[in-house]
């Protein structure tokens, strides 16, 4: 199978979005705007990669944010945080 070419990938964002719940009930949702996939897993691999290799890391495993912190998707070249204001009620 092959991709995009890097031309493609280059004009290319992604939209994400995720929701949690606490124990509480409370909900949180955040949105970013991202680069295209491909560049995305490239960055965060090696982001990761330096982290672990510069930091004692514990053992287990981990989600990226658990190991990096909860910010570390937006310290990510091309990736923001997308506000969208709520209709009021």
């Amino acid at each position: 199978m092959k991709g995009p070419d890097a031309a493609t990938c280059n004009a290319s964002q992604t939209g994400v979005w995720g929701e949690a719940r606490d124990a509480r009930g409370q909900q949180y949702e955040i949105r970013i705007i991202t680069l295209d996939g491909y560049s995305l897993t490239v960055f965060s691999s090696l982001a990761i990669a330096e982290h672990l290799i510069s930091n004692d890391a514990p053992p287990g495993c981990r989600t990226p944010s658990g190991l990096m912190d909860e910010n570390f998707i937006l310290s990510l070249p091309g990736t923001s945080k997308l506000d969208l204001s709520r209709p009021s009620a």
